[in-house]
């Protein structure tokens, strides 16, 4: 699963000038009530930290030691389903990403993860990708998919957001935004997604 490098502006004054119609594919996600921020409009990207303080759990690394992971294993019927989240492999601190998929795909994780008491279905994106919902929904929220990866179709965007900084500059960066799903008989059965500031 490919990864987000999030480049921090560092300063949390600065003042965003992005048109509110303006927003990435993922801007947070909602976990049951808990809402876990991915970009925050005026403070930058958001924290890993921020995950245990909305969901509790504890820190595991990958496979290989690098990329710091807070998984849950959700409630529900089988196929039981495992919510990931990832945190940047250079150590800045920053959540980068998020996976939802079968326990059975993450069979290093097995074990390892938080209870949570929420469902799949309760694990919705800001613009309302979830668990159930058909393809031609998830097009009309989110827009068409240009490429796939192992058949999984990748939805993603790229926009310029504007930023004044206090000293008056105006900085510019692109902010890279995807959302990943896998569909079964053209239904979400499982998806994942993140967002990229800076080059």
């Amino acid at each position: 699963m490919k990864r987000f490098l999030l480049a921090i502006i560092g300063l949390a004054v600065a003042i965003p000038l992005q048109a509110q119609n303006e927003r990435p594919l993922l801007r947070y996600l909602m976990v049951g009530k808990h809402r876990i921020e991915f970009d925050v409009p005026g403070r930058g990207v958001a924290r890993f930290a921020s995950v245990a303080q909305a969901l509790g759990g504890k820190t595991e690394s990958d496979t290989a030691g690098v990329v710091p992971v807070r998984c849950y294993m959700l409630s529900g019927p089988a196929p039981h389903m495992i919510l990931s989240f990832y945190g940047d492999p250079m150590g800045t601190g920053t959540l980068t990403d998020f996976d939802l998929a079968p326990a059975s795909r993450r069979p290093q994780l097995a074990g390892r993860c938080s209870k949570l008491d929420v469902t799949p279905r309760d694990v919705v994106t800001d613009r309302g990708v979830r668990i159930g919902l058909p393809r031609e929904d998830v097009e009309e929220l989110i827009g068409q998919s240009r490429r796939a990866i192992d058949g999984q179709p990748i939805y993603e965007l790229t926009q310029e957001r504007k930023t004044r900084l206090p000293d008056g500059t105006v900085y510019a960066e692109p902010i890279s935004s995807s959302i990943t799903v896998t569909y079964r008989n053209q239904i979400v059965v499982a998806f994942s997604g993140g967002i990229s500031e800076g080059n």
